[in-house]
């Protein structure tokens, strides 16, 4: 059998959150069955301690955590993962949006490839949560109903995403009776998403030369815009191989990575489940997206976070 390959970007631009790509390169290995996929790295912080630590992971062997110690992670025999670093010399600093999420994409989705190939984009703060291979089966989708005009997502999302009016689910495609693609209102372009190589050789767009948050959004703007203009339509599958991570509880994750490293090296984050306990556990994920807060309620940590965000914003909020 004959496996598309599929390129996964994983941008990383600040030092703190190193236990989110710790924690999602450790799930990546667990939870992968796709044979053919070639992971770049691009960390735009330039910081030598991070760099030092991407240079010592290799896929063929243990994986390493950024402390130096070695686990008990590797990669399924059956797969055969390949890792290239993309290490920039001109390093952004500043908030999170002066950090060139768009230029990293720009760069690596529009690079030279098989045609027949994928492309999809992430940030370091999500995590692998299925194991199984439920890329395979995203990718068949999508050649089924045409690689060259659809794309679909790649990973469960907090509900804030869902309830948008241009996420709305206009229409439900069975693949089969554990796989669903949702078709969405708004076909817009989505970095998101699991993407074949062809749509991008007949989309052009630049990175904008505008600093920070309008040059973020107008790049966004022009990928989007030239999607809807290409007809090009947008899907969320009913299951997905990751989970984002969601900002309001940025902090207390990485403390119980940190924390749970320390003690247990192997330590992931969320519960990761076989395909077939996804598919008992969420009995009606073919006919609406679940959303990521239902994923998270399955972890014992989960009520204690949710409590102290909620104590930390109330807070917050009397003071005004």
């Amino acid at each position: 059998m004959i496996y598309r390959k599929l390129t996964i970007c994983i941008h990383f631009g600040k030092k703190d959150n190193y236990p989110f790509l710790e924690n999602l390169l450790k799930s990546f290995l667990v939870c992968n069955l796709y044979p053919n996929i070639e992971i770049i790295i691009a960390e735009t912080g330039g910081d030598k301690e991070i760099r030092n630590w991407l240079k010592k992971i290799d896929f063929n062997k243990k994986f390493i955590n950024f402390n130096g110690t070695i686990t008990n992670i590797k990669k399924n025999k059956k797969t055969n993962p390949k890792l290239k670093l993309l290490l920039p010399k001109k390093i952004y600093k500043g908030k999170w949006k002066d950090i060139p999420y768009m230029g990293s994409f720009i760069k690596t989705a529009y690079a030279k490839d098989d045609l027949n190939n994928f492309y999809v984009f992430l940030a370091e703060d999500f995590q692998f949560i299925i194991k199984g291979n439920i890329i395979k089966q995203i990718i068949d989708s999508i050649i089924k109903i045409g690689e060259k005009d659809n794309h679909v997502g790649f990973s469960f999302w907090p509900r804030y995403r869902y309830i948008k009016k241009n996420n709305k689910i206009k229409k439900i495609y069975k693949i089969n009776k554990n796989f669903s693609l949702f078709k969405l209102i708004e076909g817009k372009g989505d970095i998101w998403s699991i993407i074949s190589r062809s749509i991008f050789s007949k989309i052009k767009i630049k990175n904008s030369l505008l600093p920070g948050v309008k040059g973020y959004h107008l790049t966004v703007i022009k990928l989007c815009k030239a999607f809807e203009e290409n007809g090009i339509n947008r899907f969320y599958p009913s299951l997905a191989p990751t989970i984002a991570l969601a900002n309001d509880y940025h902090n207390y994750f990485k403390d119980i990575i940190k924390t749970n490293t320390e003690k247990n090296p192997d330590f992931i984050l969320l519960n990761i489940f076989k395909e077939k306990e996804f598919i008992k556990k969420f009995k009606n994920s073919t006919t609406k997206p679940i959303e990521a807060e239902s994923i998270y309620k399955t972890n014992n940590w989960y009520n204690t976070i949710k409590t102290k965000w909620y104590i930390k914003n109330k807070l917050r909020f009397l003071k005004f």
